[in-house]
C-alpha cells in the first residue's frame, strides 16, 4: 500500500507549497513590510475588487500554479530578451531614457511605474513575439465538426496551433524576423492594443494557468535589469567585441543556447552596497 503513503505525503507537499509561502507573505504584510513583492500587488487587487475567500483561494493558487507553470516559459524568454538586447544596443539606449526619466538613478522600477514606461513593455511584447518560448502551444481537442479555411475538421480532432507563423506573419509584423519594439507603439510613444497575450501564453481553456504571474515577474526582471546592467558583447585582450552567432535549442519550448555575453554596471560606482542603497530606496517608495 506505498501508493496510499506516497500519495498522502504528496498531497500534503502539495498543501505546503501553496499555504506556507502565503501565509509568510500574509504575515509581512501584517507586519508593515515595504519590500516590494507580486503576492502583495495581489492583495491590493482583491481589496479593491471585494476580497471574499474564494478570490484569496484563487490568489493563492496563481501563485503557486503560477510560479509552476511561468518558470520554464519566463526563463526562455528572459533568455531571449538577454540576447536581443546584446544583439541591440541602441535599442537599450532607448530603454535607459525613459527608465533614467521617469524613474532616476535613486531607485529601482517598481510596478507603479509600469504605466509610464511603455518602451519596457514594447520591449517585453517583441520578446514574446520575436521567439515564441512555445511555437505551437499545446495541443486541443476540437468539441464539434468545424470547417477552416476549406478544410474538415472532425469533433475530436487534435488541434496544434502554430504561435510561431503567427507571430512571424509579415503581413501582421513586417520584417518578423527584426527585434523592433516600436511596432508595439503608436506614433505618440503609447502602446498598441496588440499585446500578443495570445502568442505567448496560449487560448481558451488551455491557456497557461501562470499567465498573470508570469507577465509581472518578466516585467520586473526587464525593469530592472535595464535600469541596472548594460548588456553587450564580452570583449577580447584589444577591448574589441567579440561577436557570436545566436544558435536556439528546439522542442516543445524553444530559447536561446548559452552565449556569451557582459554585464556592466550602468550607474557610475555601482557595487554592492550601492545596490542595496537603492534596493531599500525602492522598498521605502513602495
Amino acid at each position: 500500500m506505498s501508493i496510499k503513503r506516497n500519495a498522502a505525503l504528496a498531497r500534503t507537499w502539495a498543501r505546503d507549497w501553496v499555504e506556507i509561502p502565503f501565509e509568510h507573505a500574509l504575515r509581512k504584510q501584517n507586519e508593515g513590510s515595504t519590500s516590494p513583492a507580486m503576492v502583495f500587488d495581489g492583495f491590493r487587487e482583491e481589496d479593491k475588487m471585494g476580497g471574499g475567500t474564494a478570490r484569496l483561494q484563487a490568489l493563492k493558487d496563481a501563485a503557486a500554479t503560477g510560479f509552476l507553470a511561468a518558470s520554464e516559459t519566463s526563463g526562455a524568454a528572459l533568455m531571449t530578451f538577454v540576447l536581443a538586447m546584446v544583439l541591440h544596443p541602441a535599442i537599450q539606449d532607448k530603454a535607459y531614457a525613459e527608465i533614467d526619466a521617469v524613474v532616476g538613478k535613486e531607485r529601482l522600477p517598481t510596478f507603479d511605474d509600469r504605466p509610464s514606461l511603455p518602451y519596457i513593455d514594447a520591449i517585453i511584447r517583441e520578446t514574446l513575439r520575436w521567439n515564441p518560448a512555445v511555437p505551437l502551444s499545446i495541443p486541443h481537442a476540437v468539441v464539434k465538426d468545424d470547417v477552416y479555411d476549406g478544410y474538415h475538421i472532425p469533433k475530436g480532432a487534435t488541434v496544434m496551433t502554430n504561435l510561431w507563423s503567427m507571430a512571424h506573419d509579415e503581413f501582421k509584423y513586417p520584417k518578423p524576423f527584426e527585434f523592433i519594439p516600436e511596432r508595439f507603439l503608436h506614433s505618440d510613444g503609447t502602446l498598441t492594443s496588440d499585446n500578443v497575450q495570445n502568442i505567448a501564453f496560449g487560448f481558451g481553456r488551455r491557456s497557461c494557468v501562470g499567465r498573470a504571474f508570469a507577465d509581472v515577474s518578466m516585467w520586473y526582471a526587464v525593469a530592472t535589469i535595464l535600469a541596472l546592467w548594460r548588456v553587450s558583447f564580452p570583449k577580447d585582450e584589444l577591448g574589441n567585441d567579440v561577436p557570436c552567432e545566436p544558435k536556439w535549442a528546439s522542442g516543445i519550448t524553444t530559447y536561446p543556447l548559452p552565449f556569451p555575453c557582459r554585464f556592466e554596471p550602468r550607474m557610475p560606482g555601482m557595487d554592492a552596497k550601492k545596490l542595496e542603497e537603492l534596493t531599500h530606496a525602492t522598498s521605502v517608495a513602495v
